[in-house]
């Protein structure tokens, strides 16, 4: 693919085509801006140019630029989704233990450990179990936990369902402005709250 560049020359003595040695200096959809100059997009050939072909090709060029500009902008957005899905305003949790306010989260594999922990103490007759969150220890009756736990769960579930509505979404968008302009925030439920 021939490499156009975009650029501005003087008006004065601005040529569309002009011999440059053995090459030819081409200038297509010269446009007069501020200042004296001529915004156009720049090209050389070796051969006599055909004005035609070189156009056709330079708008194959720039929407093989606009493509990969608006990929790079929709990758960026993905990053900014990825940590924000990441982040404490989407995984965290808050339980207010008598007059202290804890905010938390607990992983996919905490989760499985605490429901196995759960699981195991309802098994041998246990009535409470003993969770530590941030330090801070926590007695909650074996349903009390149970239903935490499952709250916890479908509330990582219902954010992952949003997080990948917004990926799809951006995926589907088709300039640059929409992309950047896109708030990959909205949708996710409120976080939860317990008291204990």
């Amino acid at each position: 693919m021939r490499r156009f560049v975009k650029t501005s020359v003087p008006a004065e003595g601005y040529e569309q085509v002009k011999k440059v040695g053995e090459r030819w200096l081409v200038h297509l959809e010269g446009t007069p801006v501020e200042g004296g100059l001529i915004e156009c997009y720049e090209c050389m050939t070796d051969g006599d140019p055909d004005i035609a072909e070189l156009t056709a090709e330079l708008q194959t060029w720039k929407a093989y630029v606009a493509e990969r500009e608006l990929a790079v902008v929709k990758m960026s957005k993905m990053a900014e989704l990825e940590a924000y899905d990441a982040s404490d305003a989407v995984n965290s949790f808050r339980v207010n233990v008598g007059n202290e306010a804890i905010d938390t989260w607990i992983t996919p594999e905490q989760r499985s450990d605490y429901k196995n922990s759960i699981d195991a103490a309802e098994l041998l007759g246990m009535t409470e179990v003993h969770p530590v969150l941030n330090g801070v220890p926590v007695t909650l009756d074996i349903q009390t936990a149970k239903t935490a736990l499952a709250r916890i769960q479908i509330y990582a579930n219902q954010c992952y369902g949003v997080t990948e509505q917004h990926k799809a979404a951006i995926n589907a968008l088709n300039t640059i402005e929409a992309v950047e302009g896109y708030d990959h925030t909205t949708g996710y439920p409120p976080q939860l709250i317990f008291e204990v």
